[in-house]
């Protein structure tokens, strides 16, 4: 890993700051505004602790539907629209569920357990 940029939370050389900043294999980057009708988005802060816990609780959940990752800091202006499009105030981290194209549940900081998205 390179140098440390507190500036940007992430080291110098532009390498992932940790593993919790990237999703595992059967998480899809999202990288447009386009997904399923049925999914789960998770917004990530790659510098927030309280984030990087729920992600791990994230990437441990065996999921019935496509979960969709976003890293909030590095993709504002999709993490904007997707607050916009499903009418759910932005906060990191958060889990959405979206059932027919809805927001029919949210989730965020400590409410992100294995419990509660079971």
């Amino acid at each position: 890993m390179g140098v440390w940029s507190r500036k940007h939370g992430r080291p110098a050389d532009g390498a992932p700051a940790a593993a919790s900043e990237q999703p595992e294999a059967g998480i899809v980057p999202m990288t447009s505004e386009e997904v399923d009708d049925d999914c789960y988005i998770f917004k990530h802060s790659t510098t927030c602790p309280i984030s990087a816990a729920a992600a791990d609780v994230v990437r441990r959940h065996s999921w019935q539907a496509p979960l969709y990752w976003v890293n909030v800091i590095e993709q504002r202006p999709l993490s904007n629209r997707v607050a916009e499009r499903y009418g759910v105030r932005h906060e990191s981290p958060q889990l959405l569920k979206i059932s027919n194209g809805v927001a029919e549940a949210a989730w965020s900081h400590f409410d992100i357990t294995a419990d509660a998205i079971t």
